[in-house]
């Protein structure tokens, strides 16, 4: 009911002063220099996750079909569990800490891209030796198996990435330290299907996960190096069930039903462009080699 969701919102309101209290009196732009060196972490990070919006289509080509499809579904089932329990697990950790420790997580899927990766050969050519290259039931289940690590991890990377620039900014310029965080992470979008283009185009499969995975690996280095956050306490904490119970009520607020619609739309147009649209192009240029194709998506 309304009165639920105000109810709700008022003890919310009241967890936040506490934060607000303490982050109030920090300068403007006195930590902005850390906002920005984690949205360049951020910006190699996810150029080396480039890999993620083209996995289904290389996967494709590569003879496992659906398989892009399948990790992707355990994934996001994995994250949307995570998300509820993922709190209590981070609780009293620096919020560096739950950065590097969520950006780990994204090493996984990628083993699991190289393995099925090398398992690529010409029809003429035989299967090579690689033990998990001799069952399809191998890379089915390494893919599935690393997408629901990384489900787990990528939570505790979102929440604690926020937490992060959050603590680094006061009530006047939290939303432009939010907004100079995302707008330097979303370059990767151009510099991740740049790399993708050309590694797939000159290199192919083998060689772009491998340096997706430099990438990767480069971010957390970074991260690693990244400095504090200062950390803010909120002395009430919730257990899983309070969790639980919060989240079913505000779920059910009338006021949450005329928001559940737009997001999953929203969650529809990212499956339809992971999932599907590359379908699309692939279909356009059907003369064209397995890497051209990937290179083309990208």
């Amino acid at each position: 009911s309304s009165s639920t969701f105000d109810k709700l919102m008022e003890q919310e309101s009241a967890r936040a002063t506490v934060v607000k209290s303490q982050i109030s009196q920090t300068p403007n732009n006195k930590n902005i220099a850390k906002v920005i060196y984690m949205g360049l972490c951020f910006c190699v990070l996810y150029t080396g996750l480039s890999a993620s919006n083209l996995v289904a289509s290389i996967y494709d080509n590569l003879g496992y079909k659906s398989l892009g499809q399948v990790s992707s579904t355990f994934f996001y089932a994995v994250f949307s569990a995570s998300a509820i329990v993922a709190p209590k697990i981070m609780e009293g950790w620096p919020y560096k800490k739950a950065v590097f420790v969520g950006a780990l997580g994204y090493i996984f899927p990628l083993i699991g891209s190289m393995m099925t990766a090398l398992c690529d050969h010409e029809e003429d050519e035989p299967v090579p030796s690689h033990i998990w290259c001799t069952d399809t039931l191998y890379i089915y289940s390494t893919n599935i198996l690393t997408n629901m690590i990384n489900g787990v991890t990528a939570v505790i990377l979102w929440i604690g990435v926020n937490q992060y620039i959050t603590s680094c900014a006061n009530e006047s310029n939290q939303g432009k330290y939010l907004g100079l965080f995302y707008a330097i992470n979303n370059v990767s979008s151009l510099t991740g299907g740049i790399m993708s283009t050309f590694v797939l185009d000159k290199y192919g499969f083998s060689y772009y996960f491998t340096v997706c995975s430099l990438l990767v690996v480069l971010a957390i280095i970074m991260i690693s190096m990244a400095p504090e956050a200062p950390k803010y306490h909120v002395e009430e904490s919730e257990t899983i069930a309070q969790t639980c119970s919060k989240i079913f009520k505000l779920t059910a607020s009338t006021r949450m039903n005329k928001f559940i619609p737009y997001m999953m739309f929203a969650g529809l147009v990212t499956a339809t462009f992971g999932g599907f649209q590359y379908k699309i192009v692939e279909n356009t240029i059907p003369t064209y080699t397995d890497e051209e194709k990937s290179s083309v998506v990208a």
